[in-house]
């Protein structure tokens, strides 16, 4: 089950990154461009950069479910240290949960609007 939720939480992924929002960096300044149907001047870039951070963080908590229980399933019968009870399992889950989604917070409410930007990328692009 969690692996069919995974695969559809990356189709989601994939259908607003590489369609909807297409995000390009112009690197090495902090620059993003957006090319997808999302993108136009009506788009809030805080917006458009709260859900690609909240897809990211959901398709790394199902990721991340997964990659702890095979691990834990193969230490099965083994006296290893690193094998941890579920309940171990789960609040270490929750805590890289809390963290992710904390970033989902920060896009949202650290993202600034520059006035300026088109004559930046005006400069950038022409030089």
């Amino acid at each position: 089950f969690n692996h069919v939720n995974m695969q559809v939480l990356m189709i989601g992924f994939e259908l607003y990154n590489g369609v909807l929002y297409q995000l390009y960096t112009l690197a090495p300044l902090p620059i993003l461009m957006c090319t997808g149907f999302l993108c136009n001047g009506a788009a809030c870039p805080a917006t458009l950069l709260t859900f690609l951070s909240f897809w990211t963080v959901a398709v790394c908590v199902p990721y991340l479910f997964l990659i702890i229980r095979m691990h834990q399933r193969m230490l099965f019968n083994s006296s290893s240290p690193l094998k941890v009870r579920t309940s171990v399992q789960a609040i270490a889950l929750l805590a890289l949960s809390i963290l992710l989604f904390s970033n989902v917070f920060g896009f949202n409410r650290w993202t600034m609007y520059i006035p300026n930007k088109n004559l930046l990328l005006d400069v950038i692009l022409f030089i």
